[in-house]
């Protein structure tokens, strides 16, 4: 007869901490990409520019997402998911105070493209490092 050994495996922990930190980084990153359609005649007074012309930042936006996403997660698939996150949420941050701050067309939509090009890194996150 032949005896089978079984040896438990440690069990890790639950990861709430950093699953609640992305939860959070994708929840903001969402936020600011659909913002704007629900300020657009706030947002086109401030600018002095039409709303459809405003309507225009979320799809800089939206396009900006479809056109870095796998360019970035490729060239960012070295790095560590935290330097990683925190990085891009550093950069996220100013590029979205910088958008707040503008009062220029042109410059609004630089730093909406800007802030995307941070953003849609979120959705490679998990084919990064540890």
């Amino acid at each position: 007869m032949a005896t089978t050994l079984t040896i438990p495996l440690p069990r890790k922990a639950f990861p709430l901490p950093a699953l609640l930190a992305l939860a959070t980084a994708v929840f903001v990153t969402a936020l600011t990409e659909t913002l704007p359609a629900g300020v657009l005649p706030g947002m086109s007074h401030a600018l002095g520019v039409s709303e459809s012309a405003t309507g225009q930042t979320v799809t800089v936006y939206a396009i900006g997402t479809a056109a870095t996403a796998v360019p970035l997660t490729a060239a960012t698939a070295g790095w560590g998911r935290k330097r990683l996150l925190l990085a891009a949420m550093a950069g996220f941050a100013v590029a979205n105070t910088v958008t707040a701050a503008s009062t220029g067309y042109p410059f609004t939509l630089a730093a909406r493209f800007l802030a995307v090009t941070l953003a849609a890194r979120r959705h490679g996150f998990p084919a990064g490092r540890r």
